[in-house]
């Protein structure tokens, strides 16, 4: 029974493991969706994502504080063992098979280490030794905001649905989980948090973070970082930054009302997944990839009613799947140099282009542009690659231009009710188009000079 026991749990223990090194690895390629499906009006097709582009109050989102309720609010002074959850699902740090060489985090109940306001030494409260802390009361005030530095690893810090007013530093670290309550830096701090200089294995997990001068999360020389369910909102500049960092995982997040929302590069950054976020109102780009950042991985995102483009990408690795830009002051999609590849996205709304490319290889399969006020697909004259059964809808001036002409292949694609032209005259003659219908649906099939 032990043997057995014992088979089991090294099962286990091998499924986290290759679990939390997907994101090394090239993403697998995710089927393709049905022609009629694609093909009908883009009203219709893209129902599905509906209650993404149609949210009119995304602050009603804030309250990711998590469900435990074993916490005081607010307190002047508090009995840390009292005011603390008695038990906690911590983690414990194990090293694994050799042939493997990495970590993975097993849930254990521990009792915690309290932390309360009499921990705070000059405006510091201080984390020098590995262990299981727990926030007893609201730490830090409007007039005295507080630092909590992380000066150890394999720290797991639960906040317990409290608010610190000041920042949280991670520098140099393993192994470090950060969930469960609010930081804000009250308009003082430049960085809500900062994780620096090769920290490695850093988990930020149900958390408020708002109100900085400067960046909310400024993560830099990072390897394995995973940000989930996170509201990072009302910051100065970027909501999230990604800097010479390898191995980022972020998910089911959003960003709101920051200069810009989240942003991957200033140097270059690898193995980069981005999933079902939402960048929303930030005063400039919703998601910006820049500086030769490279396998840069786009699932399920939105970027709305941004002051820029909702996604930018400039000389980099850039994938984007099932992603919406809808109602930004610039263009839905706009790519600068680099590669960028895009499946069953939808541009829709935005001031300029739905889709914008200059000097880069681009590939577009099964993208729809519509009701953008300018085109809803534009390509440079030194873009290359393929645009692939696309559709153009109903945008203000031209549903594909290519001011080139470039070297691109139009194949399969279908424009339809633009206010000027369906197709520009610029690429009109190398379409070589011809009528045709596929399952009912009709597409205008068109092969540049193949």
């Amino acid at each position: 029974m032990r043997r057995r026991i014992h088979l089991a749990f090294c099962c286990l223990l091998l499924s986290m493991l290759l679990h939390a090194n997907a994101i090394q690895q090239e993403p697998p390629p995710r089927a393709y969706g049905n022609d009629a499906v694609l093909a009908q009006d883009a009203d219709g097709a893209m129902a599905t994502l509906s209650a993404l582009t149609n949210d009119d109050n995304p602050a009603e989102t804030r309250s990711l504080c998590g469900s435990r309720s074993c916490g005081k609010t607010n307190c002047s002074a508090c009995t840390p063992k009292n005011d603390c959850c008695t038990k906690l699902q911590c983690r414990r740090i194990i090293t694994t098979l050799d042939v493997v060489e990495s970590k993975v985090c097993l849930l254990t109940e521990c009792e915690p280490i309290p932390l309360s306001p009499s921990d705070v030494v000059n405006g510091t409260l201080t984390i020098n030794q590995p262990g299981f802390y727990c926030l007893c009361c609201d730490i830090g005030t409007t007039s005295n905001n507080v630092l909590i530095s992380i000066a150890a690893s394999q720290v797991t810090l639960d906040m317990n649905c409290h608010q610190l007013t000041g920042r949280i530093l991670i520098d140099d670290q393993d192994d470090v989980f950060v969930t469960n309550g609010v930081i804000d830096a009250n308009d003082t701090a430049a960085v809500g948090v900062e994780i620096l200089n090769a920290s490695n294995n850093i988990h930020l997990s149900e958390l408020t973070v708002r109100n900085a001068t400067g960046i909310g999360i400024n993560a830099i020389s990072v390897t394995d970082l995973f940000v989930s369910n996170v509201l990072v909102e009302d910051n100065g500049s970027v909501g999230l930054f990604v800097r010479s960092s390898e191995n980022a995982f972020i998910s089911n997040s959003v960003f709101f009302n920051n200069e810009r929302g989240l942003r991957v590069g200033s140097t270059s950054s690898t193995n980069v997944v981005v999933e079902n976020c939402q960048s929303i109102s930030n005063s400039e780009t919703g998601f910006s990839i820049i500086s030769g950042s490279q396998r840069i991985y786009f699932y399920n995102c939105t970027a709305l009613d941004n002051g820029s483009s909702g996604f930018e990408a400039n000389n980099s690795q850039f994938n984007a799947f099932d992603c919406v830009a809808d109602k930004n002051s610039v263009h839905g999609f706009d790519i600068t140099e680099g590669f960028a590849y895009f499946e069953r996205c939808l541009a829709q709304n935005n001031t300029e282009n739905g889709f914008n490319v200059e000097e880069a290889t681009v590939s577009f399969e099964r993208c729809i542009a519509q009701n953008n006020t300018e085109n809803g697909f534009e390509v440079g004259s030194s873009v290359a690659g393929t645009i692939s059964q696309c559709l153009a809808l109903r945008n203000t001036v031209n549903g594909f231009t290519d001011t080139g002409p470039s070297s691109v292949k139009y194949i399969s694609n279908y424009a339809q009710n633009n206010d000027v032209l369906d197709y520009d005259p610029a690429i009109g003659a190398p379409f070589n188009p011809s009528l045709a219908t596929d399952a009912g649906i009709s597409f205008w099939y068109n092969t540049r000079n193949a």
